[in-house]
């Protein structure tokens, strides 16, 4: 089915505290948004914003019509690489403007993109290039001190003699050739990443040559292989299609008010799924994207001044992070308008909104199988609605709470497993049918593993994970329930609770609770908080105070390193248990 839409809008001007929409600038523009594919999207937006800012990084910038040019120079130039329609590139280096040339090259000539967490050790990496079949590897020379040749030189020891048109591995049987960037001296096993670029242009290729480059890919074509964070078992590459990217994305975009004259601060890699939602958002709105080598909260600072920006990605290690950086008050962060991310706490959502004064911030739920997002508030909406819950689905999302034991429906405010259906869920997982079929439900509803509720509005509540549910004295418990409660104590800024084993209730509760800054909390007097807002069985039966949690690469508290931890704790008496 064609899906297209026709609307006009103004250009929104930022105004703290609410969102004015101007009747100057009206301008007509077309989508066919599900018929739409990423290099058509990009054509179309270097046709509309040409001159404008598309992408930063640090002090280098590409506007719309030159990112347009160096991806069709670039794309040319895997296509004289030998790469063709359907074979996987991997992108294994850190956000700068090589990466965004290099991510909208593969899919427009109907590669499939497989981008590799830049954290990942070497024989995490060996699986990835092993277990996607990639064919072209694009890799950086370094980044600050890491030399990303020292980790390949691990994986293909005789990697300087190998042919610079036909590596032959026994372990990447279907490895090619490799193409580095930012190399000082380029082996001469390799192809020059500028090299590849210059050689386009002085070949005429240009920027209206993308057009031709990019004939044959089609909406429902994999356009990148996102893989899981792997915190539980080995990643998963998801395979998500350009339709479902274009379309998914533009209608997250318009649930934050995003325009041409917003400017998005992406605080978490690229190859992560939040970083593809950015991308993807700045093409359909025509913003501009500013990128983070890494997160810090000083850089945070220094970019939204710098930059003006409007809207970035939140998440609540990044919002602790910038409530305790003590200079924060010496930037100018009034330009910021909106932000999401990954579901808040309330006391992130409120020091965005109260302290950092973010009129606009919205709650979002997404995963790397859904194209990214499933629900969203809306920036225009009371702070109330955007805060109660993660909103109502996207367009064409399809949102369902199930029972996993029964599998049966649950009615609305009943917590159960949230299944997910509709155009944005991927295709499933290359390479392993095992585990794409386990997914899916009788229904073909995408099992999401997530808990959550929808609740008397329509909207989704998150919950937590499935897996992290605990089981006292026979009870269901959500850890999302504690932690929420827990936060609203004076003094704490951020909470995780686990399970551990107890020989009479099977599981109990274990808090990981981190101070605000200058505070004392006594665990005694959280659980005097517990016992007065509280089920009893809730009332976690373990405190300790630690701020050292191992995190993934996006942000995401490794909630199972932490309950070994709490275990082991528990076992050898380091805790004492509050009854």
């Amino acid at each position: 089915m064609r899906f297209a839409i026709f609307w006009i809008r103004s250009f929104p001007s930022v105004n703290r505290g609410w969102c004015r929409w101007p009747r100057a600038l009206p301008y007509p523009r077309l989508l066919e948004l599900r018929e739409g594919t990423l290099p058509k999207t990009l054509m179309w937006a270097a046709s509309r914003y040409a001159p404008r800012v598309a992408v930063v990084d640090g002090d280098r910038s590409l506007t719309y019509a030159a990112l347009q040019q160096r991806v069709a120079r670039f794309a040319h130039g895997l296509r004289s690489l030998g790469v063709r329609h359907g074979d996987h590139v991997a992108l294994w280096m850190t956000d700068c403007l090589e990466w965004m040339v290099a991510r909208w090259a593969v899919p427009a000539i109907g590669a499939i993109l497989v981008p590799i967490n830049t954290r990942l050790r070497a024989e995490d990496i060996s699986y990835l290039l092993s277990q996607s079949d990639t064919s072209v590897l694009i890799m950086a020379s370094t980044f600050e001190s890491i030399r990303y040749l020292d980790t390949l030189e691990k994986l293909v020891p005789n990697y300087l003699s190998q042919n610079r048109h036909g590596w032959q591995i026994r372990d990447f049987p279907n490895l090619r050739c490799v193409v580095i960037a930012g190399a000082d001296r380029v082996p001469a096993s390799m192809h020059d990443f500028a090299g590849i670029e210059q050689a386009a242009a002085q070949s005429g290729i240009d920027g209206e040559d993308l057009a031709s480059l990019s004939a044959g890919v089609e909406p429902d074509d994999v356009a990148q292989l996102v893989y899981t964070s792997g915190t539980t078992s080995m990643p998963k590459g998801a395979m998500v299609c350009h339709g479902a990217l274009v379309e998914n994305n533009y209608n997250a975009g318009e649930m934050t008010g995003l325009t041409p004259e917003d400017a998005f601060l992406l605080t978490v890699p690229s190859f992560s799924a939040s970083g593809v939602a950015a991308h993807c958002q700045g093409l359909t709105h025509g913003s501009k994207l500013v990128l983070m080598a890494r997160f810090d909260a000083e850089a945070f600072c220094r970019a939204v001044e710098k930059e003006r920006i409007t809207s970035a990605f939140f998440a609540d290690p990044i919002v602790y992070d910038l409530r305790h950086f003590p200079d924060r008050d010496k930037y100018d962060l009034s330009s910021l308008r909106t932000g999401s991310g990954a579901p808040l706490s309330e006391s992130s959502f409120d020091f965005l909104s109260n302290e950092m004064a973010v009129p606009q911030i919205v709650h979002s739920y997404g995963m790397s199988e859904t194209s990214n997002v499933v629900s969203r508030t809306r920036c225009l909406e009371p702070r109330v609605v955007r805060r109660r819950a993660t909103g109502h689905p996207l367009p064409g999302v399809q949102v369902s709470i199930v029972s996993p034991e029964s599998e049966m429906d649950l009615p609305d405010g009943e917590a159960g497993e949230i299944r997910v259906s509709g155009y944005t869920v991927m295709r499933g997982y290359y390479n392993k049918p095992a585990e794409t079929a386990a997914v899916f439900d009788a229904a073909g509803r995408l099992r999401t593993g997530d808990l959550g509720y929808l609740n008397k509005f329509g909207e989704l509540v998150y919950a937590g994970r499935i897996k992290e549910m605990l089981k006292v004295g026979g009870f269901n418990v959500a850890p999302g329930e504690i932690e929420g409660f827990l936060a609203t104590y004076p003094g704490v800024a951020r909470v995780a609770v686990v399970g551990v084993s107890d020989p009479r209730l099977g599981e109990v509760p274990f808090a990981y609770v981190v101070c605000r800054a200058g505070e004392r909390i006594r665990a005694e007097d959280l659980v005097g908080h517990f016992k007065a807002g509280i089920a009893g069985y809730k009332l976690p039966k373990y405190v300790t105070f630690d701020d050292d949690w191992p995190m993934t690469a996006t942000q995401k508290v490794q909630k199972k390193k932490l309950q070994e931890r709490a275990q082991a704790l528990v076992n050898t008496d380091a805790v004492p248990r509050l009854d």
